[in-house]
């Protein structure tokens, strides 16, 4: 039987590797986060810049923490509702390509049974 629908098969492929990617850049900026957390305010008087000073105690390691653990829980959301949607296309297509082998399969059975 011809595959019908190859442009849709290589969308499923291409938003599968995009979930795959938004996974690992979720796990990336997870831990910058937390790298980040744990530089305190220190790199944040050096961003600030000179004058500033900025104490934010270990209130700012566990808010980095915190912010760490919802980049990843969401961004792990996100690569999967992404890598969902390819399977959904292939499902998809795969009900198609079912369905129009029971047809063909059906139109076969009442031509032999006509026939016989």
């Amino acid at each position: 039987m011809q595959k019908k629908f190859g442009v849709l098969r290589f969308a499923a492929s291409v938003f599968k590797v995009l979930g795959i990617l938004w996974g690992i850049i979720a796990l990336i900026a997870c831990a910058l986060t937390i790298v980040a957390a744990s530089a305190g305010p220190q790199v944040m008087n050096s961003v600030i810049g000179t004058g500033n000073y900025v104490d934010m105690g270990s209130g700012g390691f566990i808010a980095g923490l915190f912010g760490a653990l919802l980049v990843l829980v969401f961004g792990l959301i996100g690569a999967l509702c992404i890598y969902a949607l390819g399977e959904l296309i292939n499902l998809l297509v795969a009900v198609e390509e079912n369905t129009r082998a029971s047809a063909l399969a059906l139109v076969k059975e009442r031509g032999q049974a006509g026939n016989g």
